[in-house]
């Protein structure tokens, strides 16, 4: 096809978009190299997976829109083939350039092309191509992630269903008793045979009917305070996932950057031992350190697959959810003091159960009232039946009599009634109690996670402030001493541990103030 005015607008519109997907690349290339990471190798790996989606659908969406104009036939299809055959194969080469020979040119202007001689380049493409392939978790943010498990969380489910049912039962509180029908045939008033039939209904007193309907409805807002204490909790559940995963990948860097550190000092160790320079103790050493260092990795990335399979449980989502955020640690807590212990949902939930007792006691109550009985019957009685003092009149089957009647229902024997309204009051009692002892506990809580919490904080503003830098600034000098000969590399192994360890126990006082921040804030929730 020779080349045309219009193939060469569709290569400038292409080279807008190569560049485009190539400074997306390059910049999270450099943002994860300035966020402290030092593995070239994975920062490449990382930055690739994370940004292909973003270059493939920036790739995609011309190249299928320009696919009409390639395969055009009618007018106009001369100027418009050449223009579409440009973009269209023209980003398919440069995306295939963009995300796997652009990493490989990052990799050799940042290491240098020693970097990739031999067997290097081929085990650097494959990773790539195998990070890329691999790419079948989800990243989400955590109010997405708390939104989807409170949609499709199996449990609350369920809890949403206890809810439902107690407002179906609220339908059951005015049960009135069966109907009685009744029908009789024989010699009922006289030698000739008659028939009759009845019918009767009895009734409760009102009052057992409201204080039942009252009860119903108290045993629906348990129901839809025992679901809120569920949201609380699952809420809770996937914070402490949601960060907890953060956590690992932040180790497994600090891990990943000590495997590096490790694995060129256990090559300097070996070039040193074949010169001479050094005794095999500190091969020894490096190889401890390097074996220590992988059985670490090894165990922290097992524990991360297992820890993002129960937050995809959690959450019910069909695909494997990737927690996504720069910050591992929590920040949403507010402080607060105990005076809102009463709109505390724990302690709504007591009292509801007090007043359900209250009012079942009151139902039981209301049964000692007589309760109603009305009936209607209506009979034949055949025969001659006097009508007046002096006239006679036959009445045959089809001539019938009607009564109505009405009843009470005294409970005279109201012992065992008694009993249950004597047992319904020391059940109030006892939720009364509970209540006490649940505000107590509850008081408790609070004031031991607010302390706890300040103490943790205490503790991270600690190492943001003074830790972390001078971690770093030991990490540094190790290195300057041991490049000037200062220090041998075994003082510089100590030193280095030092530091590694100092951000361990950094991460740990992290996962400690998290606990705290969503175990306060469950406490601090108000209904």
């Amino acid at each position: 096809m020779p080349f045309s005015i219009s193939a060469g607008v569709g290569f400038i519109a292409l080279f807008g978009v190569a560049v485009l997907n190539g400074i997306l690349l390059v910049s999270e290339f450099n943002r994860l190299k300035a966020a402290g990471w030092h593995d070239v190798k994975r920062i490449v790996i990382h930055a690739t997976k994370s940004k292909m989606r973003a270059v493939l659908m920036t790739a995609l969406v011309p190249s299928l829109g320009f696919i009409p104009m390639a395969i055009s036939t009618g007018a106009g299809g001369e100027v418009q083939k050449p223009l579409a055959t440009v973009v269209i194969g023209g980003l398919i080469l440069s995306t295939f350039l963009t995300l796997f020979v652009l990493p490989v040119m990052y990799i050799l202007f940042e290491t240098g092309v020693k970097y990739l001689q031999g067997k290097k380049l081929i085990v650097m493409l494959g990773g790539l191509l195998i990070g890329v392939s691999a790419q079948s978790q989800v990243n989400i943010s955590l109010d997405a992630a708390i939104d989807s498990a409170l949609k499709n969380n199996i449990q609350l489910t369920a809890s949403n269903l206890d809810v439902d049912y107690a407002r179906a039962m609220q339908k059951t509180s005015t049960e009135i008793d069966k109907t009685v029908f009744d029908f009789g045939y024989g010699k009922i008033n006289s030698f000739q045979t008659d028939n009759r039939f009845g019918v009767s209904q009895s009734l409760q007193f009102p009052a057992v009917y409201k204080n039942q309907a009252a009860a119903n409805k108290l045993v629906t807002q348990i129901a839809q305070t025992s679901q809120l204490i569920r949201t609380q909790e699952i809420t809770k559940l996937v914070k402490q996932q949601y960060y907890s995963i953060l956590l690992m990948e932040q180790q497994l860097q600090l891990l990943i950057a000590a495997d590096s550190f490790y694995n060129t000092f256990l090559q300097r160790a070996k070039d040193r031992l074949a010169t001479g320079a050094s005794d095999v103790l500190e091969l020894v050493t490096a190889e401890n350190q390097l074996l220590q260092i992988q059985n670490q990795l090894g165990q922290l990335r097992v524990a991360k697959n297992i820890a993002i399979d129960a937050f995809s449980r959690t959450l019910n989502a069909s695909q494997k959810a990737q927690p996504y955020s720069s910050n591992c640690v929590y920040d949403g807590v507010v402080l607060s003091g105990v005076s809102m212990i009463e709109s505390a949902p724990l302690v709504q939930l007591q009292q509801q159960q007090i007043e359900l007792s209250e009012k079942l006691v009151a139902v039981e109550k209301s049964k000692l009232n007589p309760s109603f009985l009305l009936g209607y019957s209506s009979m034949t009685i055949n025969g001659w039946q006097a009508v007046s003092q002096s006239i006679d009149k036959y009445f045959g089957s089809s001539d019938r009599f009607g009564t109505v009647s009405v009843g009470l229902m005294v409970p005279i024997f109201s012992t065992a009634q008694k009993a249950k309204i004597s047992a319904g009051s020391i059940l109030v009692k006892q939720k009364k109690l509970e209540e006490t002892a649940v505000k107590q506990e509850l008081e408790q809580k609070i004031q031991g996670a607010t302390a706890l919490y300040i103490q943790y904080k205490k503790a991270l503003d600690s190492y943001h402030k003074k830790g972390l830098p001078g971690a770093e600034q030991l990490m540094q000098a190790a290195t300057q001493k041991l490049s000037a000969g200062d220090i041998n590399y075994l003082d510089w192994v100590v030193l280095m541990n030092q530091s590694i360890q100092t951000r361990a126990d950094y991460y740990m006082a992290v996962a400690q103030y998290n606990e705290a921040a969503f175990e306060l804030e469950k406490l601090n929730t108000i209904q």
